[in-house]
């Protein structure tokens, strides 16, 4: 089994997740085998965004970056609109972040909706649960 850490500092190469491996060979971040987890850091880093978590899942021995969740719970601290979340993240396609980011989120249970009853009400808001909060706090 892989240490998550160890992905960070290279020289791990065995693949754990082919998608990851395409996509990072096709935007030419990984320039050899075991090079991926720095080059990913630095790519990071250079957009100024916050590092992805890795972390090893007992139940499957793989190793998931959950980049999605990383990034929406922080600005649901507060409640806040789809579009303050989407504007947060910087992306601009609406249909993309709902599926991608939102309904995963809700579905997990660590977002909810201020308007429950109205889930397409102009005035719906989108706060952490006290799951998501403690989620949070953990990483």
């Amino acid at each position: 089994m892989v240490d998550p850490q160890q992905i960070w500092h290279g020289g791990v190469s065995e693949c754990r997740n082919p998608a990851l491996q395409r996509l990072f060979s096709f935007l030419q971040l990984g320039e050899r085998e075991g090079s991926g987890g720095p080059a990913m850091r630095q790519a990071w880093s250079q957009q100024h965004w916050r590092s992805p978590m890795l972390r090893e899942d007992a139940a499957h021995s793989e190793t998931h970056l959950t980049l999605t969740m990383e990034s929406l719970l922080p600005e649901a601290k507060q409640p806040s609109s789809r579009r303050d979340l989407q504007g947060a993240l910087k992306l601009r396609h609406e249909e993309h972040f709902r599926l991608v980011y939102l309904l995963p989120a809700l579905a997990a249970g660590l977002i909810e909706m201020t308007i429950p009853d109205k889930p397409t009400s102009r005035l719906q808001k989108y706060r952490l649960t006290d799951t998501g909060r403690q989620l949070l706090e953990r990483f």
